[in-house]
């Protein structure tokens, strides 16, 4: 499995940022960019899937926000292609219906 996202998984399940840091052998930051990341990829993958799957949108930008999404955000993770760039730049809670869902992806990736 890829170190982004078993740091993902880490922070998630409540390891704290130092003890992560720490065991990948990183900086504070760099562990922050890679949560980050992969949750713009896990919020992007549920955003394009919501209404096929009925994955509700994630609206979370930091750890603790996050953690309130943890089942969700860890039963996609496996599914995510890490190595490309999320499909969308961020993903904020929208009300996403088939009318609307291509107006909104476009505006995001504006």
């Amino acid at each position: 499995m890829d170190d982004r996202a078993l740091i993902f998984s880490n922070l998630l399940n409540g390891v704290s940022v130092e003890q992560v840091a720490r065991e990948f052998k990183k900086s504070l930051d760099e562990v922050q960019r890679d949560f980050s990341y992969v949750l713009r990829k896990v919020k992007s993958y549920c955003f394009l899937r919501q209404t096929q799957k009925g994955y509700a949108p994630i609206n979370a930008s930091t750890i603790e926000e996050a953690k309130k999404y943890r089942l969700t955000c860890l039963s996609v993770l496996p599914n995510i292609k890490l190595d490309k760039e999320p499909h969308f730049k961020d993903i904020q809670h929208e009300i996403v219906t088939p009318d609307n869902a291509i107006m909104i992806a476009k505006n995001l990736n504006t």
